[in-house]
């Protein structure tokens, strides 16, 4: 295989995600080419730097910047702002309604007197 087909899978393989075929050929083209091999020391170098800042708590436009430049697949994140927003709201519904409905209860349990010892306000 030539340098220009295997350029497209030396990300994969710096990230452990070619199947053991490829990462084969791509190996061994490494082991042979100090052009490809440099390459895959900068990517190797931008996963670091990009495993860094995660750790970091990063700012996601940085990310999406160098998986730009480097023309890297985006991956869809499990949780955004959006979700995370969206679960709160629901969350803080269910609670109030079931803070309501408890609240009536009780009011409705004082006002039949099925509650001993406890006075109604005046």
């Amino acid at each position: 295989m030539t340098c220009a087909d295997l350029r497209p899978l030396i990300s994969a393989y710096v990230d452990g995600s070619v199947s053991g075929r490829e990462a084969g050929l791509v190996g061994a083209h490494l082991e042979t080419c100090a052009a490809c091999r440099a390459l895959a020391d900068a990517y190797e170098t931008v996963a670091e730097q990009l495993q860094r800042l995660r750790r970091e708590d990063r700012m996601p436009s940085v990310v999406e910047g160098v998986l730009d430049t480097l023309g890297a697949p985006r991956r869809r994140p499990l949780v955004t702002p959006v979700s995370v927003g969206a679960g709160v709201a629901a969350t803080t519904i269910i609670l109030a309604t079931g803070a309501l409905i408890l609240n009536q209860r009780h009011r409705r349990r004082r006002a039949a007197g099925a509650l001993p010892g406890v006075a109604l306000p005046s």
